[in-house]
């Protein structure tokens, strides 16, 4: 008789042993990695017994009345071997959602372990889940390449990779994820206004636990990082958990170095080469042409600078960059990114009262946060001038920036509700339309310098929902 058992730290080194021999399981469902967010999920996995045999295992946290197999993975079925067959797994499934209602939960949402992760053939989870009436409410895409039977690259990409190549470019694996997470955690907040998943402290967490399934690369110009990919290695399936590069990167082709080393050597025996998904909002919105824009826009901006402004510019606008990053960091707060999780919360819950209150507060708040970064910048634009040029030449650029720190804080706190409430379309064109005006605006900024005008350049201001 099959019996449901919630797990506990008594169960640790069954579950752990069933994992490993499983058909399905990989090291993602270890408790050693499930449990480092421990404090962000409620726990409720589930152990399938039939007397003092283990036949199953399921992934599960609880959020309210709704279980999830697993929120905070990025995959999270039933786990099983190669001694379930579908009758049984129909009857396990059965049996967890009959469990799940005398615990008075309302809904299981779950998430299915994607086939290229299998080491046999487990997919009888589909139609256990066909039987049981579920019904379908998500939908993700990944992009995948199948390393036995690669694809062509296309000319542009052999291209990029030999100029990277040519410029003395070099990938090397590094057990340093700081520099790295820098740029990650610069591109993401630009372009989403979000951090990565795991923070830095995290992942080198992880890394500690699973050194040979969790893998970083770097493409480096010297001692410079220009791009990067965290690797998690399943045996069967690499999976770039992240893939980042600075603008420079981005020109430079090293993210096509990289790609080519990794797919081409480093884990050119696995049998899948998983790029992530492409896909956000459960599948509703397709992630096809946002980031290639942004990322031809920063690109066509970075040659601007560097052609109408030369390496002294260049070195100006960086300067100023830092600054305006610096007493952001300070002064923000961390509001916009920290209020998703509540606001997001308040929507998902259908409480609109809640929401509205919420994303109130959200925005006074980022008022006062842009107003004091703009009062701070006002303030200190002659001492920044001097300690950071030694003279007070670039007071006035300061002053300028003090606008543009007041506008960027107030589109960070605008994102935050876009996001919340789950409007990544929104999302998605403010991001393109930013990125296009911030591009077309750079224009005059440029020529304005060219031509040295008395006032400082303008062209390193950061216009709002800019790339």
């Amino acid at each position: 008789m099959i019996e449901i058992h919630r797990y506990t730290a008594a169960y640790h080194r069954n579950w752990n042993d069933f994992v490993s021999e499983s058909s399905n399981g990989t090291f993602l469902f270890l408790r050693e990695y499930m449990e480092y967010h421990a404090d962000r999920f409620t726990d409720y996995s589930l152990l399938v017994y039939d007397g003092n045999k283990l036949l199953a295992l399921l992934p599960a946290n609880r959020s309210g009345d709704v279980l999830y197999s697993h929120a905070g993975l990025t995959y999270g079925g039933l786990i099983v071997t190669t001694r379930n067959t579908t009758a049984q797994v129909l009857e396990i499934m059965r049996s967890i959602a009959n469990f799940l209602k005398k615990e008075r939960f309302v809904k299981w949402v779950y998430k299915c372990i994607p086939h290229i992760y299998h080491r046999y053939p487990s997919e009888s989870d589909l139609y256990a889940l066909f039987r049981l009436e579920a019904r379908l409410i998500g939908r993700n895409i990944s992009s995948t390449v199948q390393l036995d039977n690669p694809l062509r690259l296309r000319a542009d990409r052999r291209s990029r990779m030999k100029k990277a190549e040519q410029a003395g470019l070099r990938v090397v694996e590094t057990t340093d994820f700081s520099p790295f997470w820098k740029v990650l955690d610069a591109n993401l907040q630009e372009r989403f206004h979000v951090k990565p998943v795991h923070s830095l402290d995290e992942i080198v967490l992880l890394h500690s636990r699973f050194p040979d399934r969790i893998r970083h690369f770097v493409t480096m110009r010297g001692d410079e990082t220009l791009a990067g990919s965290v690797i998690y290695d399943t045996g069967i399936v690499a999976h770039a958990q992240y893939t980042s590069a600075s603008a420079e990167g981005k020109a430079s082709g090293a993210l096509d170095l990289l790609y080519a080393r990794l797919i081409g050597e480093v884990f050119a025996d696995r049998k899948w080469f998983d790029f992530g998904q492409s896909t956000e909002d459960m599948g509703r919105y397709l992630n096809e042409g946002t980031q290639v824009f942004t990322i031809l826009c920063s690109i066509i901006k970075t040659k601007l600078v560097a052609i109408w402004l030369g390496a002294e510019g260049v070195g100006i606008i960086g300067l100023y960059n830092n600054t305006v990053e610096m007493i952001s960091s300070l002064t923000r707060l961390g509001i916009g990114t920290s209020s998703v999780r509540d606001l997001s919360k308040a929507f998902k819950s259908g409480d609109e009262s809640r929401f509205a209150e919420l994303v109130s507060v959200v925005r006074r708040w980022i008022w006062f946060t842009g107003l004091l970064g703009a009062v701070v910048m006002l303030t200190f634009a002659p001492l920044l001038s001097r300690y950071t040029f030694g003279d007070d030449a670039h007071i006035w650029g300061y002053v300028f920036l003090s606008c543009t720190l007041l506008f960027t804080t107030l589109t960070e706190g605008e994102r935050a509700v876009i996001q919340a409430s789950e409007r990544l379309r929104v999302l998605a064109r403010c991001s393109v339309l930013g990125s296009f005006f911030a591009l077309l605006l750079s224009f005059p900024c440029f020529i304005f310098s060219v031509f040295r005008v008395s006032s400082p350049p303008l062209s390193h201001i950061h216009f709002p929902f800019g790339s």
